[in-house]
Parts: structure tokens; sequence; C-alpha cells
């Protein structure tokens, strides 16, 4: 969780240092297309968070369905959010669709490779596939970045 929303805090404090340099150049050379680029990626951005946030919602209902259906939706708006793959990844490890899983949460991997519970999870359809040897090494990585996860 605190590296997810430290992942955040950087994307968002880079978007805003963004927009100050540009703001910068606009007023220098008239540039105003690049302003508006940056407000409608924020934009997409903060509604991707709202669809993974209702997705959230609809798989704490058992409506997995519908979560699916937000976090695809989140994906599609801001595809680099790494925890909406892996809260996508955990529907379709509960519904046992491990192989959706795996690419979920390896994607979410990816993205950001130090989140120990990306790791745990990935472990868990590992060993729920029995790839021992591939859970067991996500496991040990996940417990080296933080050995006081309460899950690993």
């Amino acid at each position: 969780m605190y590296k997810t929303i430290n992942t955040l805090f950087i994307s968002l404090s880079l978007t805003l240092s963004a927009q100050k340099e540009v703001d910068s150049a606009s007023k220098k050379f008239g540039i105003v297309w690049e302003i508006e680029y940056l407000d409608s990626a924020s934009i997409e951005f903060q509604e991707a968070l709202n669809e993974s946030n209702k997705g959230i919602r609809a798989f704490r209902e058992n409506d997995f369905d519908g979560a699916l259906g937000h976090f695809n939706n989140g994906i599609n708006l801001h595809a680099g959010i790494p925890k909406i793959y892996s809260n996508r990844g955990g529907v379709y490890f509960e519904k046992q669709d491990f192989y959706n899983a795996l690419i979920d949460y390896t994607k979410a991997l990816e993205l950001d490779s130090l989140n120990p519970n990306f790791l745990y999870n990935r472990g868990l359809v590992y060993n729920a596939t029995h790839q021992y040897s591939y859970a067991i090494n996500d496991f040990e990585k996940s417990i080296t970045i933080n050995p006081n996860n309460p899950y690993t």
C-alpha cells in the first residue's frame, strides 16, 4: 500500500512539475495545446482511479463481473497504474482464472517491480497452479523488500 501511494504521489508531482514547465513555455512561446494535453491526461488518470474504486466496491460485494468491468475501464483510461492491474488480477484469482491473474500481476510488477504485495499475490497464483519454485521465489522477494509485510 505504501509503495502504491508513494508511486501515485510521485506521478502527481511529476505531472504538476511538468505543468509548471509547460505554463512557462506557453507564456514564452504561446504554446497552448500542450496544457490541454496535460489536463486531459490528468483527468483520464483521475477517472481511471475512480473506476478502480468502483471496481473495489463491486469486488467487496462479490460482483466479480462488475469489478472486472470497472477495472477494464480504468486500464483503458490509463494503462500505467499498476494497482488497477493488481486489483483485476485479484478478481481473476477469485474466479480461479489463474492464467489472467498471472498476466495482470506480472503487468503490475512491470510497472512497479518493488511492490511486495504484487509479488506475494503472483506467488499465490504460482502456488495455486503448482509452480512452487516460482511461488517461493516471489514470496522470498516479497519478504526481502518488506520483512514486516503482514501478508508474507
